[in-house]
């Protein structure tokens, strides 16, 4: 179960390579890609090393111009679909 103090981090199983403004995402275990935009390329820089929900929201309102309840949703269900795909592992 995901909560406020889950740490989210870059798959080891994932590669990138950046195109243009964003990044495409292979996870090799399984081939699926992902391509990301701006914002989902600066969230993937951040997954590098662990972050919970609440860094990243942060972290994306301090760079963006987003409100922080907006952004938060955004990226829970961000980091909902690359856990269900396998590009993120979680801990806690």
């Amino acid at each position: 179960m995901i909560t406020p103090s889950t740490l989210f981090q870059a798959s080891p199983d994932v590669i990138g390579a950046e195109v243009n403004a964003g990044l495409v995402l292979l996870n090799v275990k399984d081939w699926v890609y992902l391509d990301l935009n701006e914002t989902g390329n600066f969230l993937w820089d951040r997954l590098q090393s662990p972050q919970t929900l609440i860094a990243l929201t942060q972290a994306v309102t301090e760079a963006f111009e987003v409100d922080a309840e907006t952004c938060g949703v955004q990226i829970q269900t961000f980091l909902n679909d690359l856990n269900a795909r396998g590009f993120v592992t979680l801990q806690g």
